[in-house]
């Protein structure tokens, strides 16, 4: 099954630095084994598969957003349980637990704050780890 990837996140994920992704799957497609082809461009005439692999754990992925005075709490929910959270007060990132900060950076984001820039409201979804074919 193709994957489609933004350019930023090739080379974290021909390194290994991207160990998974995180997706809507509202058909439950993904299943361990299954063959993914790495892509950017995807459906477009810049199509570029720039890797092959295969899905190695499927995880299921929540996150939730809560609001109180001035503060923003995201919880960080995998397999149901909670993973972590991370804090803002006046939208200012303030704290993240170590185990969020871990999950942000195998899914190819340098800075926490940018992983909640894209995942910026409440979502559900799968956690895809994959590896990559030599």
């Amino acid at each position: 099954m193709i994957l489609s990837f933004k350019k930023q996140f090739v080379e974290k994920i021909k390194s290994g630095s991207k160990t998974h992704t995180i997706r809507e799957d509202k058909k439950n497609r993904w299943k361990i084994g299954r063959k993914i082809h790495f892509a950017t461009g995807v459906r477009t005439k810049n199509y570029n598969q720039f890797a092959e692999g295969v899905c190695t754990l499927v995880e299921s992925i929540e996150i939730k957003y809560s609001y109180k005075y001035k503060q923003t709490i995201a919880d960080v929910f995998v397999n149901n349980e909670l993973l972590g959270q991370t804090i803002w007060f006046d939208s200012k990132l303030k704290n993240s637990s170590f185990s969020v900060d871990m999950l942000v950076a195998n899914d190819g984001f340098t800075r926490t704050s940018d992983f909640f820039e894209w995942f910026d409201k409440d979502f559900k979804g799968k956690l895809l780890h994959f590896s990559i074919n030599a």
